[in-house]
């Protein structure tokens, strides 16, 4: 069963301008993460294809997880990844294969000055054709016995560009993070005017040390059981009158963890709301969850890092290797 949302905003809350009934529908999570949950109630047309998709844009290639496994999307394909071995050869992989990336066919002379050339399998015809094209006197059987070798490197290990690590020196990426929290808030409701702050963040008026969202892993303060090779998106709105705090706990392939608070004076009253979206199935989650946060919690210093930040994400990281039943070294 899924969760019915009665979203009553008719105003972009980025711009405040009047929303039609035409708007494009929103993504609360980036539908390149496998986002599901949607609505056209909250920012206008161009703000979504626009400010909205760039920043979706900066979060989906930070988080090279999302390429080492086949989940579904709404719409359009995971794209591969590019992975380098240490001499420098670019495979191409997606969660099904590894292609080296073409490349400039490398000459090399032999000890009796016979020219061979060096270059992927499978840019085999690509290059006879051009070789053919080059000198048409040629015959395309002599050329394939007698000047070319085919190479093939076998997989090395190989480093990404984020080397699969934390998000680091991407503002972008913590403005995404934010417009989660908001869309999330703003779809379930919830006074606007009360993060205005983070509003402000997403736009780019402010920098991040002006916001306080950042990596969390809450690990005993989650009451939440995962199912077995379980792999999902959690979202955990959150008002508590008590400790003042309005909050929103992300959790995006059980991997990258955020905590996003929307404001530090909350007065209104109590109340929860809860996404899980299960990625590998492609269902939502009815289950329980509860995270009791406190302000003594996260204490400055938290934003957007913490101390053990790399030692719990390492830990979250091995264990979803484990699940994907992937060998990949982690540097």
């Amino acid at each position: 069963m899924k969760t019915r949302y009665n979203c009553r905003n008719q105003y972009c809350y980025i711009t405040g301008e009047k929303l039609s009934q035409t708007e494009t529908e929103e993504h609360i999570i980036p539908n390149a993460l496998g986002g599901f949950l949607k609505s056209n109630k909250l920012v206008l047309s161009r703000i979504n294809t626009g400010l909205f998709d760039k920043l979706d844009a900066e979060l989906a290639t930070r988080i090279e997880v999302a390429s080492f496994f086949e989940f579904k999307r709404e719409r359009g394909k995971q794209p591969p990844i590019k992975g380098t071995t240490k001499e420098g050869i670019e495979y191409l992989h997606d969660a099904k294969n590894f292609k080296m990336v073409s490349r400039k066919p490398i000459e090399v002379t032999d000890e009796k000055g016979k020219t061979w050339l060096k270059f992927p399998l499978h840019q085999k015809d690509e290059i006879i054709k051009a070789r053919l094209r080059k000198s048409p006197h040629l015959n395309k059987e002599d050329l394939e016995k007698s000047i070319i070798e085919i190479h093939l490197e076998e997989i090395q290990i190989l480093d990404y560009e984020h080397a699969l690590n934390i998000i680091a020196n991407s503002e972008d990426s913590f403005r995404c993070i934010a417009k989660i929290a908001t869309n999330f808030a703003v779809l379930n409701n919830v006074d606007k005017s009360l993060f205005s702050n983070l509003i402000s963040f997403i736009k780019g008026e402010v920098p991040l040390s002006y916001v306080n969202l950042g990596y969390f892993y809450p690990n005993q303060l989650l009451t939440y059981n995962y199912d077995t090779n379980e792999i999902s998106h959690i979202l955990y709105l959150r008002g508590c009158q008590k400790e003042k705090l309005l909050y929103c706990y992300i959790e995006l392939f059980n991997l990258h963890c955020f905590i996003v608070i929307l404001n530090y004076n909350y007065w209104k009253e109590d109340f929860t709301k809860s996404y899980i979206w299960d990625v590998k199935k492609g269902q939502e989650l009815q289950k329980h969850i509860s995270l009791d946060v406190t302000k003594e919690t996260i204490a400055s210093p938290f934003f957007p890092y913490y101390p053990d930040v790399e030692k719990d994400y390492a830990e979250r990281l091995s264990g979803l290797f484990k699940m994907l039943n992937l060998k990949l070294r982690k540097s």
